[in-house]
């Protein structure tokens, strides 16, 4: 013992030492590995705590290296909770946390090695000895905001979220509680705006973007899920320190409850909050699409579910979209056109709107340009009328602010293709200010501008005539039967006086068109008989001066031609239908087509036929592609005909019977060739193999046919890997559709052992085994069973289903349950050659046995066990006839479920619905009234019908049914229309029981006490007055 205590002694003198000379060593990873090696318990964690600490908060390149904060991880996760407590009180390690994060620009490890650290702090302080340890990690509110915008900075700078994101969450999680830790400070709120606003905004900025970054599907899937919750946290803390109290402060000052003191002394306005925004943005460290996410925020702060809601917070919304947007005020170009329109759709998002006045100055200074107004944003311009599009549905007559008329000229000053997008214009500008315009009863106003911009147009391609379609839906809505009566008199008037000129240069064909144009829309929309009828008398008279435009050398007779299809398909069947002799009829349509169509056709394609006939022989000089076009076809049309004979009779010699039979021959020949010497070189080949080798392929059959036995369940384990994770449905269907195909080009053999492998899981079995071997059943063959039987004992094909019914027994899952009755149900329907009758009794006293548990799962096992049985009474009917003490045990367990209170997961209990009741009852009938199989019967000559015998034979059990069902009704109430829906099966029953045995219900009752005869009464009386089929 002596010279143990001396050898001992040496040991404790030498670490001490090396604990005393960790500065001599000659750097800095020398002195962290070796003060690593010495933390090895709470004694010498405490003396290289006290080092540790000191250095950190002195030394830049110690607080660099992500060895210093392991060891310190290490140091925390050994010291006691109080010791280090008093450690930590002796040095800021709050402060020293921040001025690494504000010198952390090189990697990603310090941060997380920070993060562990912070996590070991947090999970000790929990402890019941630990509240001195979460004292020290509470600090001041600027301090703790300090370190928060450091944090979040240095992740900015490391690019954290891009390498590391299944740690973001994480990260900022750690750095989260030490703020919610913080000493409360009335002016916190401003210390989080001037210190956190700018780097959590950017944050957000950067992981929506990478969000929306082309990355492969399921990357994106997995690191937005991990993300989610870093964004989710960062926005709570915007909106709690940012947005809401700036957002109670100004509803108080607006309901004057503060006083302006007070107001002046708590509050700082938002503009000025946001200032840093603006500041950032403008030296390009900031995304200017970063002001969108913050109205997001600001605007999901705020209650908008339901329109009191947001007519409530429309002065806050009016307040903070100026406030946001003057964040953008120093950027131009097309980044603040994308940041403004990326506004504009939050507020659609959240079905939040802006004042009339502030859309339309908005849509002055922002989206339209007062040098150049062909360079109209119509992407902005388009969004703020998505917004509020009757904002901009008006007249005005100052022209002070934009209006539709002014908005319709720009849109004519865009119509050139270099300035504008004319399916944006049409779909998100026109169209939502013509419903506009209809909504607040003014389409008349519309037509009137409209009309203004068809008179100004000379392009086919413009986009006032695209409207026609969706005009026409508002007509008979939205316009009275006079106002279109007036329109097609002045349409008549116009064509009357057109056709009148003799000049064409004195017409005004931009009035004929427009009026055209308008008259036709309004003909598409007439749907209903009324409209068509009311404006016949118009159409008729119009019919003539339409006609006599075809002599007349207008240039626009297009929108004549789509006026006169629209005319005729309104008019020319009404006018039809009043003819009495048919002749008449056939005649003014053979009039229209010979007289007028045709000539008018001939006449205004004339030109175009003419051109076309010159086209080959007058190409233009101007340029060389044309000319090498009219040498190749001048070339083709001067090849005589006689060459191309001769070309095609030189082909045709080819083709010689005699050359095509010897290729077959040569082709015979060879293949039989080839035929005879590959089995003779084989043979050959095989003959000079010595034994040894022969004897190493068998050996090697052996190795492969073992190895051929574990592929599936090989299989089967990474199938039960996969479906246990987080699928999408699409994946997890795939799956098990793979498993199948790969069972039905299986072995037999094969099969059966993935079924054994997945049912014999030695108490590991899941929702996901259940499945798979629902997904091998499926994919079983009778044929593959042909030389199974019954003795082959475990491998038998009906031990499979003893195995599931032994699960379905015994298991206390409900998920396994569910999924093996399942199976059972499966193989009752589908799989005939698993089942037998020892396997049909077993299922049944399976059913007995959980219908009797009576627990919180039997309200969802109930329908299961209905649906077992059901195919249970469908498929193997002919096998239950002499087992029927099983089946009416079955069924008055069935019975009673409906009859109890059974505990529900909320703590109460409740009864059975009326839909488990009607299951029963439809098995009820299954049984009592089987229906009649003709291809089974049909060979029978006996003159009783088979299906009454069988009837009559279940009739003679019935009775204990029966019986035991008044017997439940006295003692028990069911569930509402519970007893309704059990009627038919009911009925069922008492019909079997008379064609048993006429007397059958006057022998039960007189078995039975007073109270139960008079239930069984009742029910008999009903069946006689709804059920019972009296013959005629």
């Amino acid at each position: 013992m002596a010279k143990a205590k001396i050898s001992a002694a040496p040991a404790d003198q030498t670490s001490l030492e090396r604990l005393k000379a960790l500065d001599t060593l000659s750097d800095l990873q020398s002195q962290l590995k070796e003060a690593r090696q010495l933390c090895t318990h709470a004694a010498r964690a405490d003396m290289l705590a006290k080092w540790l600490l000191v250095k950190l908060q002195d030394d830049a390149v110690a607080r660099a290296a992500p060895e210093s904060w392991s060891l310190l991880d290490l140091i925390v996760r050994i010291s006691p909770p109080e010791r280090l407590a008093a450690l930590l009180g002796t040095s800021d390690l709050i402060r020293t946390i921040t001025k690494t994060m504000n010198e952390s620009t090189e990697g990603t490890r310090v941060i997380w090695e920070v993060d562990n650290c912070l996590s070991s702090l947090f999970s000790l302080s929990e402890g019941p000895r630990s509240a001195a340890v979460k004292a020290r990690l509470s600090t001041s509110a600027e301090k703790a905001a300090q370190l928060l915008g450091a944090w979040v900075g240095a992740m900015l700078t490391v690019e954290f979220h891009l390498k590391w994101p299944d740690r973001l969450d994480l990260c900022v999680d750690q750095v989260v509680r030490v703020w919610n830790l913080r000493k409360h400070d009335p002016h916190e709120n401003e210390h989080f705006a001037s210190l956190c606003l700018v780097p959590a905004t950017a944050l957000l900025g950067q992981l929506s973007s990478d969000g929306d970054s082309t990355r492969t599907k399921r990357k994106r899937k997995v690191q937005g899920a991990l993300q989610a919750d870093a964004r989710s946290c960062l926005e709570a803390l915007l909106a709690k320190h940012v947005f809401l109290p700036s957002r109670s402060a100004f509803f108080a000052s607006s309901s004057q409850k503060q006083s302006k003191s007070q107001s002046a002394a708590n509050f700082i306005p938002l503009p000025q909050r946001l200032s840093t925004i603006e500041d950032t943005i403008a030296s390009d460290k900031l995304q200017p699409l970063s002001v969108s996410l913050l109205l997001d925020i600001a605007l999901r702060s705020a209650p908008t579910q339901n329109s009191r809601q947001r007519l409530k917070e429309r002065p806050w919304i009016e307040n903070i979209f100026p406030a946001l947007l003057a964040c953008l005020a120093r950027v131009e170009g097309p980044s603040k056109q994308g940041a403004l329109t990326a506004m504009l759709k939050v507020l659609q998002v959240h079905g939040a709107s802006l004042s009339r006045e502030t859309l339309l100055q908005l849509a002055t200074n922002q989206a339209i340009s007062d040098r150049d107004e062909q360079s109209t944003n119509w992407e902005v311009l388009a969004q703020m009328i998505l917004l509020d599009p009757t904002a901009f549905a008006r007249v005005e007559k100052d022209g002070k602010h934009l209006d539709a008329a002014r908005l319709f000229d720009l849109i004519a000053k865009a119509e050139e293709p270099k300035h504008g997008n004319l399916d944006l214009i049409r779909e998100s500008v026109v169209i939502p200010i013509m419903l506009a315009f209809a909504k607040n009863r003014g389409l008349p106003a519309f037509i009137d501008l409209w009309h203004t911009q068809l008179r100004k147009t000379d392009s086919l391609s413009t986009v006032w005539l695209q409207l026609r379609e969706s005009f026409a839906k508002l007509v008979e809505e939205h316009l009275s039967l006079n106002y279109i009566v007036d329109w097609i008199t002045r349409l008549r008037q116009s064509t009357e006086a057109t056709a009148s000129v003799a000049d064409v240069s004195d017409m005004d064909q931009g009035l004929l068109s427009a009026n055209c144009t308008i008259v036709s829309a309004m003909l598409c929309g007439l749907q209903s008989a009324a409209y068509r009828d009311a404006v016949y008398s118009e159409l008729d008279q119009l019919i003539e001066p339409l006609y006599s435009l075809h002599t007349s050398n207008i240039d626009k007779i297009s929108y004549i031609w789509f006026l006169l299809r629209h005319v005729l398909e309104l008019w020319f069947p009404t006018w039809a239908s009043r003819q009495s002799n048919r002749a008449t009829v056939v005649k003014r349509a053979e009039d229209i087509y010979n007289t007028t169509l045709q000539a008018t056709a001939e006449k205004h394609l004339e030109h175009y036929a003419t051109g076309a006939a010159l086209s080959g022989v007058t190409l233009s000089k101007t340029r060389d592609i044309c000319e090498y076009v009219a040498v190749a076809s001048h070339l083709l049309k001067a090849y005589d005909p006689r060459f191309m004979d001769a070309c095609k009779s030189v082909a045709a010699k080819a083709n010689h019977d005699s050359m095509l039979a010897y290729l077959l021959r040569a082709d015979s020949e060879t293949s039989k060739n080839a035929d005879i010497k590959r089995p003779s070189g084989h043979n050959m080949s095989h003959s000079s193999v010595p034994e040894s080798l022969r004897s190493f392929s068998t050996l090697v059959d052996e190795c492969t046919e073992s190895t051929d036995q574990s592929i599936p369940m090989t299989v089967i384990n990474s199938a039960t890997k996969h479906l246990e994770g987080d699928l999408a449905p699409t994946e997890y269907s795939c799956i098990l559709a793979n498993i199948s195909r790969y069972c039905q080009g299986a072995k037999p053999r094969a099969q059966m052992d993935m079924l054994h492998g997945l049912l014999d899981s030695n108490g590991t079995l899941s929702h996901s085994t259940i499945v798979l071997a629902k997904a091998v059943v499926s994919s079983l063959r009778r044929v593959d069973f042909a030389d199974r039987s019954p003795a082959d004992g475990a491998n038998s094909p009906q031990s499979l289903m003893s195995s599931l019914l032994a699960i379905a027994g015994q298991s206390k899952s409900l998920t396994l349950v569910r999924g093996s009755l399942d199976c059972v149900a499966l193989a009752l329907r589908s799989k005939p050659f698993l089942t037998n009758q020892c396997v049909v009794e077993t299922v049944m006293t399976t059913l007995k046995t959980l219908a009797r548990r009576q627990d919180t799962h039997l309200r969802v096992l109930y329908l299961d066990i209905s649906s077992t049985f059901t195919a249970l009474l469908q498929h193997h009917l002919s096998r239950l006839r002499d087992r029927m003490h099983l089946m009416v045990e079955l069924i008055q367990s069935l019975i009673s479920c409906l009859f109890c209170r059974l505990p529900a997961s909320d703590g109460t209990s409740k009864h059975l619905t009326a839909r488990h009741a009607r299951l029963l009852a439809r098995n009820l009938q299954l049984l009592c009234s089987p229906p009649r199989l003709t291809r089974t019967w049909n060979h029978i000559s006996d003159l009783v019908d088979e299906a009454r015998k069988a009837q009559a034979h279940v009739g003679q059990y019935m009775q204990y049914v029966l019986h035991h069902y008044c017997v439940e009704v006295l003692g028990g109430t069911p569930g509402e229309d519970v007893r309704e829906a059990l009627m038919p099966g009911l009925y069922a029953m008492v019909e079997a029981m008379e064609v048993s045995n006429e007397d059958a219900i006057k022998v039960l009752g007189a078995a039975m006490n007073n109270s139960e005869r008079a239930v069984l009464r009742s029910v008999y009386d009903d069946y006689k007055s709804f059920a019972k089929w009296r013959g005629g």
